[in-house]
C-alpha cells in the first residue's frame, strides 16, 4: 500500500540516523570510561551490545535494501523482524552473560583493577597520597614514582647521571639508615647494595622487582584502607569523571612501571 511505502521512505532513514546515533553515543561512552575502575563490567558490556547490534544491523539493511525474492513486497516476510531479534539477543545474551561474569569476577583482580585506575588519575594520586601520609607509608609511593621515572629515562641519560640518580634512591629509600626507607627482602637489598658499591653494573631493571614489592603492598593494605576513608568515598567517587582517569595514550604498565 502507499502508506506503507510511504513509511518506508521516512521509517528506514530514521531508524538509521538512531542507530547511528547510539553507535556514536556508545563509542563516546566507552572512551569516557576507558580508564575508570570498571568492577562491574559496565564497559564490556557495552561494547558487546554495539558489536552485536552492529553485526545484525548491517544484515538489515542488506536485507531491507535488496529483498531477495522479494520476500518483503510481496508480504511474505518482514526484515525488521532482524532488529527485533538484535534487540532480544542483545538483552537476553550481553546482558545476562555481563552479571554472570561480574559476579564470576575474582576480588582480587577487581581490586587490582581499581588501584591501577587510581594510580592512573591525577586527582586519585593526589588523594592517595595524602592518605599515604596519615597512616606513615608514603615512602611507598615516593620510591615508586622515583624508581618508575628512573627507568624511564635510562636511555636518554647519560651513564654519569644515571648513576647519580641510582644512588640518590638507593640512599633515600633502601640504604639501611636511608630517610624514607621501605621494606625490601635480604635478597633485593644485597642485590642493590651490590650495585650501590659498585660490584655489579647498573642494569634498567634493578628496581622492578622492588617497584612490584611496593605496588603489590600499596595495592593489598594501603588502598584496602583507603576505600574505607572519607577522602575516597566524598571525594574520589564523587569527582567529576572528566577529572578522573585521563589518558594521554600511556598503558598501566608503562605508567607503573611494571605489571602487577
Amino acid at each position: 500500500c502507499n502508506g506503507c511505502e510511504n513509511l518506508d521512505v521516512v521509517g528506514t532513514p530514521l531508524f538509521l540516523i538512531g542507530c547511528l546515533l547510539m553507535a556514536v553515543i556508545s563509542l563516546w561512552l566507552i572512551w569516557r570510561i576507558r580508564m575508570e575502575p570498571d568492577p562491574l563490567g559496565v564497559r564490556r558490556e557495552i561494547a558487546e551490545a554495539l558489536l552485536l547490534g552492529s553485526i545484525f544491523g548491517v544484515l538489515w539493511f542488506v536485507f531491507q535494501t535488496t529483498d531477495p525474492r522479494n520476500l518483503y513486497a510481496s508480504g511474505k516476510f518482514y526484515w525488521e523482524l532482524i532488529a527485533h531479534v538484535a534487540m532480544i539477543l542483545m538483552f537476553s545474551i550481553v546482558v545476562y552473560r555481563q552479571i554472570y561474569l561480574s559476579y564470576k569476577e575474582d576480588r582480587r583482580s577487581i581490586d587490582d583493577m581499581g588501584f591501577k585506575a587510581l594510580l592512573h588519575s591525577e586527582i586519585g594520586r593526589q588523594l592517595f597520597k595524602a592518605h599515604l601520609v596519615q597512616e606513615l607509608s608514603i615512602e611507598n609511593y615516593y620510591f615508586w614514582k622515583g624508581a618508575t621515572a628512573w627507568k624511564k629515562k635510562y636511555e636518554d641519560s647519560d651513564r654519569d647521571e644515571i648513576a647519580r640518580q641510582f644512588l640518590f634512591i638507593f640512599n633515600n629509600f633502601i640504604a639501611r639508615n636511608a630517610a624514607l626507607r621501605i621494606n625490601v627482602n635480604e635478597e633485593q637489598y644485597d642485590q642493590l647494595y651490590r650495585v650501590a658499591d659498585g660490584v655489579d653494573d647498573i642494569t634498567p631493571e634493578i628496581f622492578d622487582s622492588s617497584i612490584e614489592l611496593v605496588l603489590r603492598n600499596m595495592r593489598d593494605n594501603s588502598w584496602p584502607r583507603f576505600r574505607e576513608t572519607v577522602l575516597y568515598k566524598k571525594h574520589y567517587m564523587r569527582t567529576d569523571s572528566n577529572s578522573i582517569g585521563r589518558s594521554r595514550g600511556v598503558s598501566y604498565t608503562d605508567e607503573l612501571g611494571i605489571s602487577l
